[in-house]
């Protein structure tokens, strides 16, 4: 927490504004807005536009067709690993927490 303070980051700013949980596999739109990557592919299965904001993400998405497909929107999401190095550095364990519980919920979705 002190390392956080001194360097201006609130925890709020670790969290995603979707899933109101640590970042995991973090994005940030071209907006500045960040998301887990999950969250932000859930959204734009229904929209290409912002949660937050509502700007177009149709130049980020850069979304191409394949055979007459378009593409996952999983694949035009990148983790923004400078952000994600910086939530590891600052909170190593909470996003240890955070690893354990995608691990789990991961697990569950694969026995159903």
């Amino acid at each position: 927490a002190v390392l956080r303070s001194s360097v201006g980051v609130e925890d709020e700013d670790l969290e995603c504004k979707l899933c109101f949980s640590v970042l995991y596999e973090p994005t940030t739109c071209a907006c500045g807005h960040s998301f887990c990557r999950t969250c932000l592919v859930r959204t734009l299965d229904h929209t290409q536009q912002c949660p937050l904001c509502r700007r177009c993400l149709r130049s980020y998405l850069a979304r191409h067709r394949e055979g007459g497909h378009l593409l996952d929107n999983r694949e035009y999401c990148a983790v923004d690993e400078r952000l994600s190095a910086v939530l590891f550095a600052l909170s190593p364990e909470r996003m240890a927490e955070r690893q354990q519980q995608i691990q789990e919920q991961e697990a569950a979705a694969a026995t159903l």
